[in-house]
């Protein structure tokens, strides 16, 4: 082909091309920029959300292991207590008051609450090595425990400003709302949802601009012939009935522009359309149905954080008895007025209450993180300025309340 070709194809040919194709205009291209940066904004949210679930799982464990160390505290001084009651068998049997079986029934006793004791340890070892766990540090490092306070500052139940705005039951549905309310506003879950559905609203007007949105693109090309060789690479050209045709530059150049728009796609645009839109009504309701369920976590939390508060005083005054009880007992028993039975009966009562006025507290300290997580905000983790800026929310909050119309229910609670 070369050889007739009268120069225009040589044998040998070295060429480059440098072409370049730009996208001038693509509705769903730009719409997926804003939708991607959408979702990432979703996925930083969850993030958030999975950093609050460890916190609420840390406080947890950290409180149990403060339960644990608690009961193994309450079950050593309950040995304590049968100890000295075996001492005070073994003096009414050499004074011929008691005969050898109460002895041998708190033997029995002292290696009962020994064995309690034991598990209790347990219990607090198998606490401090989830926690360590969850600290991701040494599993068998142990450390110094911090007990904590109702009247600890870090803690919106020790701070004595607080108090005020849970004294009536209607201050406190008004709390509950305001809870709620600022839970809503930071929930990472529901700024998750939103995300997601501000990614679907612009998948939802990309599908309708389908419709007429061109697509518009750019072509450009530069070509060089850097040399020929071989038969058809004699150059000048040649010539044609008198006409000079003359040989081909090295050097070509082209641009163009292109719009492209189906005119028919099978029904898919509409199938779009119609998915985006049922989609995005999804989330829509599922962001509603999630508001609600937090809101309504809120606010169960708080009932159930405020009986249990109420419990501790409870807790503490039944404790108080038993232990008032066991002293009369153990007297009486001491001058032979009660039998072995009755000794036993007051000292296992004490020990329950015990039991149960150190699990009320963190019970609630447990609730209490329960509550903080539902409204997405710990208290340990606010700065002074941050909690005081909470008060002044709170404050107005209140004096908006109060400025509104009473209703029958929140009179009724009133009553």
């Amino acid at each position: 082909r070369a050889g007739p070709s009268f120069g225009a194809q040589a044998g040998r040919t070295t060429s480059g091309s440098l072409p370049l194709s730009q996208l001038l205009f693509s509705d769903p291209a730009l719409a997926n920029i804003g939708m991607q940066q959408d979702l990432h904004e979703s996925r930083e949210h969850e993030l958030e959300s999975l950093r609050l679930d460890i916190a609420l799982q840390a406080a947890t464990t950290y409180l149990n292991l403060l339960r644990a160390r608690s009961l193994v505290r309450i079950q050593r001084s309950n040995l304590e207590v049968t100890r000295s009651n075996l001492e005070l068998a073994e003096i009414r049997r050499t004074i011929g008051a008691a005969n050898p079986a109460e002895v041998y029934r708190w033997e029995s006793q002292i290696a009962t609450d020994r064995k309690a004791l034991v598990e209790a340890m347990q219990s607090q070892r198998a606490a401090e090595i989830a926690l360590n766990r969850l600290l991701h540090v040494d599993l068998e490092r142990r450390f110094v425990i911090a007990e904590v306070e109702l009247d600890d500052p870090d803690l919106i139940t020790g701070q004595e400003r607080f108090e005020g705005y849970t004294e009536t039951p209607a201050r406190a549905r008004v709390l509950r709302d305001f809870i709620v309310q600022e839970g809503l506003t930071v929930a990472p879950e529901l700024r998750q949802l939103d995300a997601a559905i501000r990614a679907q609203e612009r998948a939802v007007r990309v599908a309708r601009r389908a419709y007429w949105a061109p697509t518009v693109g750019l072509r450009a090309s530069l070509d060089e012939v850097f040399s020929r060789g071989g038969a058809g690479s004699s150059g000048g050209g040649f010539s044609i009935g008198g006409l000079m045709i003359h040989e081909v530059d090295d050097t070509s150049r082209s641009i163009g522009g292109s719009a492209s728009l189906p005119l028919f796609a099978g029904g898919s645009r509409s199938a779009e359309l119609a998915q985006a839109e049922e989609l995005l009504t999804e989330l829509n309701l599922r962001f509603d149905a999630l508001a609600e369920r937090i809101a309504s976590r809120i606010r169960i939390g708080m009932e159930i954080a405020r009986g249990s508060f109420q419990g501790i005083g409870l807790a503490r005054q039944a404790s108080e008895a038993a232990f008032k009880s066991l002293d009369l007992v153990s007297d009486a028993y001491a001058r032979g007025a009660v039998s072995i039975l009755d000794l036993l009966d007051a000292q296992n009562a004490a020990l329950g209450a015990e039991q149960l006025s150190a699990n009320a507290i963190y019970d609630f300290f447990v609730d209490l993180m329960e509550v903080q997580r539902a409204a997405n905000r710990f208290d340990f983790f606010l700065t002074p300025t941050e909690r005081d800026l909470w008060y002044e929310r709170l404050e107005s909050y209140f004096d908006r309340a109060a400025a509104r119309p009473i209703g029958e229910t929140e009179m009724e609670t009133e009553q």
